[in-house]
């Protein structure tokens, strides 16, 4: 079986080892994961797989608590996507989910999504890519949150007060 990519995260002893497993067009994303340091691992776990849609050109980063991945996936049509997915410690990954109306764009130069950590407890995430609109094509970053509990809600209220201040140095 194919393995086109393959990375690592190691985050407290516990190591997640990514590959693509399968030929174009029935691409899924698989991981193994151990909780010894990478002495042992468990078995292949599907991450991202169906059997429409091929899932390839991954980055995962470690964060405070676990693991994040971004991942291109490619669904018939003109219905591609970034995804993200992330996991707490050795707790299994969330549903993935998209996170951008901009498609990735196919390139052989191989544009690889990249995941950003910013390192803060709320497990915040951003992603970079090449994608394209129309005709162009064009970097795109996205910022989310890892948890939708992190996501205040949208609350239909006025502000108490407001203040505006002075330009300073005021151009006009």
């Amino acid at each position: 079986v194919r393995k086109d990519q393959f990375g690592s995260v190691i985050h407290g002893g516990v190591v997640w080892f990514f590959y693509t497993s399968g030929d174009s067009g029935l691409r899924d994303i698989k991981y193994r994961l151990s909780t010894d340091n990478g002495v042992t691992y468990g078995p292949a776990t599907l991450l991202a797989g169906s059997s429409s849609v091929d899932e390839y050109w991954f980055d995962a980063k470690h964060w405070w608590g676990g693991c994040h991945f971004v991942f291109v996936s490619d669904a018939a049509g003109d219905s591609d996507s970034i995804a993200f997915t992330s996991a707490f410690g050795p707790s299994p990954f969330s549903i993935p989910r998209g996170i951008s109306e901009h498609p990735p764009a196919y390139s052989s130069m191989l544009y690889i999504p990249t995941a950003i950590t910013f390192g803060d407890t709320d497990g915040n995430l951003g992603a970079i890519w090449i994608g394209r609109d129309v005709i162009n094509r064009r970097l795109y970053w996205d910022r989310l949150n890892a948890s939708p509990t992190g996501v205040a809600s949208d609350r239909n209220e006025l502000p108490a007060s407001h203040h505006l201040g002075q330009n300073y140095p005021n151009p006009f």
